[in-house]
């Protein structure tokens, strides 16, 4: 049938367990730890121990509960637009005028919601790498703690400290959001061209780039490493549905009213604040080092990996800002770290199942 259809199933090489290790999903032990998790999260939101831009984005969500059509800048009085006028934002104001609960007790019961969907989204992300039962529980892990001797406290790092802090963030909004961007590419990419999946991934791309740009960035580039491995093996339809949810995403981006997306490129000052993401990265990043056999056994299987093509892209870019001095492609290091992350517990159960 599928030769007929003219669609060619690609699998993406993984390391495929018997008996035990395809346990079904009621048994699956990532739920267990992921709820406990979860009920850290909710903890954290009741105690409130927030900080850094906290008080940006109670601004941000305020300004829009008063005016939805002409909020200004969310710090100063001008009528002006901002970037962090966002879909998470100006969702989170529709439940603040809906409930009239205070903006802070919205970003409390947003926290964990965020939460879970990053929980669910790196479950289904890391099922479509590997069927390996512990491999999303040990991923959950290596997320958590495969950082550096200390953790990165800074917004769109996520980790088992900055969690507490960030998790009502728009950036970790965005970071679940492409976890789940990525899960379901790959599924549909596998499967026969279906219009309103494309349109979904299409949308789904355009929230995650008004919501957070550079954590869209490395939403990008995971999504055209999983669209590079299955090069020659995609249909044309499929080629024409990825054109279709392009241009789906560049309309909704151009009519978002609240900012002109692409004029962010354009924006200069961010290089200086920056530049503390490169200061001393051995102590913030260096346990990711542990990693590096597990994306070299990846690449010499097959070069064309998603999760090595995301790693050296990203590394690149890192790269590039280290040395010409545009330090806020620092804010890339995340896309460099969750690859490498993920490799590292993957290719793990590999070796010790052999």
């Amino acid at each position: 049938m599928n030769a007929l259809l003219g669609v060619r199933r690609v699998r993406i090489p993984r390391q495929r367990g018997t008996g035990p290790g395809d346990a079904p999903a009621a048994r699956d032990p990532y739920w267990y730890v992921a709820g406990a998790v979860l009920l850290f999260a909710v903890a954290a939101a009741i105690q409130h121990p927030w900080s850094g831009d906290l008080g940006m984005h109670i601004a941000t969500i305020d300004r829009l509960r008063i005016s939805l059509t002409h909020p200004g800048h969310p710090l100063v009085e001008a009528d002006v637009p901002s970037p962090y006028y966002t879909p998470y934002t100006v969702l989170l104001s529709f439940v603040g005028r809906l409930t009239g609960w205070s903006t802070v007790v919205v970003l409390a019961v947003a926290g964990p919601l965020v939460v879970a969907m990053l929980l669910y989204g790196l479950h289904a992300f890391v099922r479509t790498l590997t069927p390996r039962r512990w491999a999303p529980l040990f991923a959950l892990a290596a997320v958590m703690l495969l950082w550096g001797p200390r953790p990165r406290v800074w917004s769109g790092f996520v980790n088992l400290w900055s969690l507490p802090l960030t998790m009502a963030y728009p950036s970790t909004f965005a970071l679940g959001l492409t976890l789940v961007f990525w899960a379901w590419l790959s599924r549909v990419l596998d499967r026969h061209p279906s219009w309103p999946a494309y349109l979904g991934l299409g949308c789904l791309g355009a929230v995650l780039a008004l919501t957070h740009q550079f954590t869209f960035a490395m939403a990008a580039l995971g999504a055209a490493a999983l669209v590079a491995v299955r090069i020659g093996a995609l249909a044309p339809a499929t080629w024409l549905w990825l054109g279709v949810a392009a241009a789906e995403w560049l309309l909704l981006v151009l009519v978002w009213p609240y900012y002109p997306f692409f004029r962010l490129f354009g924006v200069t000052g961010l290089d200086e604040i920056h530049h503390y993401l490169y200061d001393q990265p051995w102590l913030y990043y260096g346990l990711i080092v542990v990693a590096l056999p597990a994306l070299w056994l990846r690449a010499r299987r097959t070069a064309r990996d998603p999760l090595v093509l995301l790693f050296v892209a990203a590394l690149v870019l890192v790269t590039i800002g280290g040395l010409t001095g545009r330090y806020a492609l620092g804010r890339m290091w995340p896309a460099v770290i969750l690859p490498a992350q993920l490799a590292v517990r993957i290719d793990h159960l590999t070796i010790t199942n052999q």
